[in-house]
């Protein structure tokens, strides 16, 4: 009897033994940045620092809509990156944001095939506009009058199959005017400015202005009213080239980002002066596969900007990167986790430091999550956060 009490205690110890071992132990991550989302797609486009000196992101989700599909969708945010609140809107998708009067925020985008153009704060009002083809809003600007300036493209007016799409907007919805700007074929805008004479700078694409129907960088100046001052084809003959952003240099001329070369297109840099006239163009040699979708002013007289790069060996990354006036590389920096993330808009914060806003694989709860990184002026990460992961589903 004494031996088989023994053996039980034996096996009772070695069995109690076994279960601890067994037991799962919670995942301690690194996470760089801020993520916003669920279960499905979410990702941001742009992104503006406020008044407040939080932040306001745009982009879409599929999350947090029924029926299913990418609807607008913005997230306000306090300075360190924690949201304060969600908006989800119709079903689009918000490609441009920024804050205006009285705690509200205009947003640009597409819905059910037109341009989208929507307030949110307090009351929430949401217009299309558009016809019987398809448009599309890339960017905005606020005008010296209180309103608001919007691009993109349209394919219902103009001369050609898709025109570049200028309208003036009232901060309650109405439009001024609307102008079309392109040739017979397809021209499109990505970017717009309010510039110093109360007109509006557009940069973008033309295929309209050669004979190969190979892609030009488009740049066009307007007067206040929209009507047409000059514009611009740059490029190289041969080469497919477009816009994808533009900000003003310090001494009165522009900075346009895009790219150049297709199938394996590299990022494109165009210094203009005043009259869109080209004083140089760089392509950035930055990595394996490189994309730079957008650009902000540096207040060194440089400039900042953003995208993704991917190599074989680190997967894809955030990638920031920061030039001198003369477009020529400082530094760059990759940013990220061990899937695959991407930053599609980058602004200079109060304190110096960079705000980039994508989605990212790495993070989240999601398919992939809005995303939002802070740096500090040399390109470091700020927002550095020590996730714990419940080993149980």
């Amino acid at each position: 009897m004494r031996s088989v009490l023994a053996v039980l205690v034996l096996m009772g110890g070695f069995l109690l033994h076994s279960c601890r071992r067994k037991v799962p132990q919670p995942e301690v991550i690194t996470r760089v940045g801020q993520t916003y989302g669920d279960t499905g797609r979410d990702a941001a486009f742009a992104v503006q620092q406020t008044a407040d000196r939080g932040y306001i992101l745009a982009g879409y989700t599929e999350t947090f809509t029924y029926p299913a599909g990418y609807h607008v969708f913005l997230v306000k945010t306090d300075p360190e990156g924690n949201a304060q609140w969600t908006e989800t809107l119709q079903r689009g998708i918000a490609y441009a944001v920024m804050e205006a009067p009285e705690g509200k925020y205009l947003v640009v985008g597409h819905a059910g095939g037109d341009l989208y153009v929507a307030r949110v704060g307090g009351y929430i009002w949401e217009r299309t506009y558009g016809f019987s083809g398809e448009e599309r809003g890339y960017a905005v600007d606020r005008t010296p009058d209180g309103h608001f300036i919007v691009a993109g493209f349209t394919t219902s007016f103009g001369a050609g199959k898709k025109d570049v799409y200028l309208l003036k907007v009232h901060a309650a919805g109405d439009t001024f005017w609307t102008r079309t700007f392109g040739g017979g074929r397809n021209d499109e805008a990505r970017a717009v400015l309010t510039t110093p004479d109360g007109g509006f700078l557009i940069a973008g694409s033309t295929t309209s202005f050669n004979e190969d129907s190979i892609p030009d960088v488009y740049l066009i100046k307007t007067d206040e009213n929209g009507d047409l001052l000059w514009s611009r084809t740059l490029g190289v003959d041969s080469v497919a080239e477009g816009a994808y952003d533009v900000v003003p240099a310090a001494d009165g001329g522009w900075v346009i980002l895009g790219w150049a070369g297709r199938p394996d297109a590299v990022p494109l840099l165009v210094k203009t002066d005043a009259e869109g006239n080209e004083v140089w163009s760089r392509t950035l040699s930055l990595g394996y596969d490189t994309e730079l979708f957008s650009i902000s002013p540096a207040d060194d007289g440089g400039f900042v900007l953003a995208g993704q790069t991917w190599t074989p060996d680190s997967g894809g990354k955030v990638l920031l990167v920061k030039t001198d006036a003369e477009g020529q590389v400082q530094w760059s920096r990759t940013l990220g986790g061990a899937s695959w993330d991407v930053g599609r808009d980058v602004q200079q914060t109060a304190d110096g430091g960079y705000i980039i806003a994508g989605h990212t694989w790495s993070f989240g709860a999601g398919k992939t999550d809005a995303y939002l990184l802070k740096t500090d002026g040399d390109g470091n990460p700020e927002w550095v956060f020590q996730d714990t992961l419940s080993p149980f589903p």
